[in-house]
C-alpha cells in the first residue's frame, strides 16, 4: 500500500476548485490529493490509472512514482 502521509509535501498554489484531471474532484473534495509538478490528482485515482496504463495520465509519459507530493489544503471554512 502506498503511504500517502510519507509523501513529501508540497506548498504548489493550487486553488480549491482545481480539479483531478481523472476523476474531476475538486481539491477541496479530495481526501488525499497529490501533485507532479503543476498537475493535480486524488492519489487512489492516480494509482489506479497508473496500474491500468502504467504512464502520467497529464504527459503520457511513464510515471515515477518518486516524483509525487503531497498538496497541503486548508480545510478552514468560514463564517458567512
Amino acid at each position: 500500500q502506498f503511504d500517502w502521509n510519507s509523501l513529501s509535501a508540497t506548498q504548489q498554489p493550487f486553488n480549491q476548485d482545481d480539479c483531478c484531471i481523472i476523476s474531476a474532484k475538486t481539491l477541496d473534495s479530495m481526501i488525499k490529493p497529490v501533485c507532479i509538478g503543476n498537475a493535480l490528482y486524488e492519489l487512489d485515482e492516480l494509482l489506479r490509472y497508473w496500474i491500468e496504463k502504467g504512464m502520467d495520465p497529464s504527459s503520457k509519459k511513464a510515471l515515477d512514482l518518486a516524483q509525487l507530493q503531497r498538496v497541503l489544503i486548508s480545510r478552514v471554512q468560514y463564517d458567512q
